[in-house]
């Protein structure tokens, strides 16, 4: 092992969107062969309190229906790139291993969040507004919601990561959220009661550079 003389320095254009994955190949040559090492490098760094926007139901879930239930999510005003989204939900259901449960962004962006977890137990959550009472959805938590109880109170990972809408901006942030809850088996009936949607917003670590100036240090 060695250490360089001068660091790797990576430069981004002025379009980049701080929060996105900076996916990275290293390529060495050396006396003892040649290899190659691939990297997954964060940018930016969390600013500020997450914004919390929030919706009410009930939105009735029909009974094993594709069709499924939808609680629309107002947000506006991200005005920088999203850095992290987490999100509290509270439904009623007698059967939550019948109902997945996904969360949609503005450009119709899908995250997983509960795919027939639950089994036969009852409810997302206790009451409304959706908090800390509730089932709070967070790439961070400790324990996957694979591996919960219902009526899931507290912290999960959802079974798909909420990363996926890191680094939406514009359009793709500002606009209606979506929760879609589907039941896919007979018997057991429920409503989306409420959610509460959290977005924190990244700050650039570098303002990037114009093209010449790039051209210039490369």
């Amino acid at each position: 092992s060695s250490t360089p003389v001068a660091p790797f320095i990576l430069q981004t254009g002025t379009a980049f969107v701080p929060g996105t994955t900076i996916n990275a190949l290293l390529d060495v040559t050396a006396t003892q062969g040649s290899w190659s090492q691939s990297y997954a490098l964060p940018s930016g760094s969390p600013a500020g309190t997450p914004v919390a926007f929030a919706a009410n139901g009930p939105v009735p879930i029909p009974d094993n229906n594709p069709a499924g239930a939808t609680l629309n999510i107002p947000v506006a005003g991200i005005t920088g790139p999203v850095g992290k989204v987490t999100v509290s939900v509270r439904i009623t259901h007698t059967f939550d291993g019948d109902i997945a449960v996904s969360l949609f962004s503005p450009d119709n962006t899908q995250v997983v969040l509960s795919q027939n977890r639950g089994g036969s137990g009852d409810n997302f959550g206790a009451d409304c507004p959706a908090s800390a009472n509730d089932t709070t959805f967070d790439d961070a938590a400790a324990t996957a919601i694979a591996a919960g109880t219902a009526p899931f109170i507290g912290s999960f990972r959802p079974d798909q990561p909420l990363a996926a809408f890191n680094g939406k901006t514009g359009a793709a942030a500002n606009g209606n959220w979506r929760l879609f809850v589907v039941d896919n088996a007979g018997a057991d009936v429920g409503n989306i009661e409420c959610v509460t949607v959290n977005i924190d917003g990244y700050a650039a670590t570098s303002a990037g550079c114009s093209a010449q100036a790039c051209k210039s240090v490369s």
